[in-house]
């Protein structure tokens, strides 16, 4: 069980990743811009929301790939880029910045797991959206249902053989692609493979700055539309006590002491 003093100490490295992030963007001339529930923070706590356990950041494609080929140089050592490119285990599609000498165990995960656990920043890409997609909108929630039920290990292999067949999975593909497009720059942004949160191009661009825990980074020049887009018009508004929890399983702030420690515990069993 994670307590608030851990969790404030990894908040303060998480921090400390953006800079870092943020040193590397500015110099290189890389466009980010604060997301999600860190963006919520900043304009509601001017930091974390206290019980939030993550920072997440965006960008688009291009400058997306030029932060990963620039990172893996200029990045202080301390530090590690933590994608399917980096490291051959991670689950998840996009990349994040960790911190090596730690572990952060997230909610399904067990301590021991195969891929880098270091406490992290997230960085997603927010792709160009066709205006058309908007109309596509049903159409692609039903194909990522199916996707998503077919994919499923061990089960449905009589569903999965059908659809594979009628080539569902290359038809959803393309839809994917045709609906976000790194060549057309249109007016709206959102994720690949999820209609969860799509923004409106003129309120991100041009960039703005905003105040997160005493340091100033890149946010949404209109950062309330963009926060009612994902959250609607009551984001300024506490949730109620039950929902405010954060997702650490466990922290550890110095991996290499930890485990001597297991070792020493183990040695004298």
């Amino acid at each position: 069980m994670v307590n608030k003093e851990e969790l404030k100490r990894a908040k303060s490295v998480m921090t400390n990743i953006l800079i870092e992030i943020d040193k590397i963007c500015k110099k290189n001339n890389i466009n980010y811009w604060i997301d999600s529930g860190t963006l919520l923070g900043a304009v509601r706590h001017k930091g974390f929301i206290p019980w939030d356990d993550d920072i997440d950041i965006c960008m688009l494609p291009e400058d997306y790939n030029k932060f990963l080929n620039i990172a893996k140089q200029e990045l202080k050592l301390e530090y590690f880029l933590d994608n399917k490119q980096t490291d051959l285990e991670v689950l998840f599609k996009y990349s994040k910045i960790r911190e090596r000498n730690s572990i952060f165990v997230e909610e399904g995960e067990n301590i021991n797991e195969k891929y880098h656990q270091g406490i992290f920043v997230d960085i997603f890409v927010m792709n160009y959206l066709k205006n058309s997609a908007i109309n596509h909108r049903k159409l692609y929630n039903l194909l990522l249902k199916i996707k998503d039920l077919v994919e499923k290990r061990g089960k449905y292999k009589k569903i999965k053989f059908i659809l594979k067949k009628l080539n569902v999975f290359y038809i959803a593909e393309n839809i994917f692609n045709f609906l976000f497009s790194s060549k057309i720059k249109i007016n709206y942004l959102g994720y690949k493979y999820s209609f969860k949160e799509i923004h409106s191009l003129k309120n991100i661009f041009p960039l703005s700055e905003i105040e997160f825990e005493g340091h100033k980074f890149p946010c949404p020049n209109n950062a309330d539309a963009y926060l009612k887009e994902l959250y609607g018009d009551t984001y300024m508004e506490l949730p109620p006590e039950k929902d405010r929890v954060w997702h650490a399983k466990e922290i550890i702030l110095n991996k290499k002491c930890f485990f001597e420690k297991e070792l020493e515990r183990i040695g004298k069993n």
